[in-house]
């Protein structure tokens, strides 16, 4: 055990006699630990593009359709179908796609479960994590 220490305490001799190796081992970290939190301060996603596909066609799912066009986070693009909307993300024009099911007005008015599907992009952090937020507060809302 008196050897580990005798050791511990050369390396922190060297360490503090090298004034390089002192900042990237001691000073390196702590600073970092500060500084990561700034690189994304201001760092607000604007626009971004949601394929929408809304097979229902009814007054909740155009008002639900609205709600998401008028928030700043979201752009809407319309798409036909399933396979449309695919499309659009392999192609890189969509961070994400949403999909209305047919019958969605109906089971919400006779107080059924209904579901949405939401698919994202993920390969870019902070526009997937930022459209998954915005589009789960204006469901909550709508």
């Amino acid at each position: 055990m008196k050897e580990i220490f005798d050791i511990l305490k050369r390396e922190l001799r060297n360490v503090s006699k090298d004034s390089s190796l002192f900042l990237i081992m001691l000073l390196a970290p702590i600073l970092y630990a500060f500084m990561y939190g700034s690189i994304y301060l201001n760092k607000g996603e604007e626009e971004v593009k949601l394929a929408l596909i809304d097979n229902d066609g009814t007054s909740i799912s155009r008002t639900l359709t609205e709600q998401f066009d008028s928030t700043p986070m979201i752009e809407i693009i319309p798409s036909s179908n399933i396979n449309d909307a695919q499309e659009k993300m392999y192609q890189g024009e969509v961070q994400g796609c949403f999909y209305i099911q047919s019958g969605f007005e109906k089971a919400i008015l006779s107080q059924k479960q209904t579901n949405v599907n939401l698919v994202l992009n993920a390969s870019r952090f902070l526009p997937s994590s930022d459209l998954l937020s915005t589009v789960t507060k204006v469901c909550l809302t709508v």
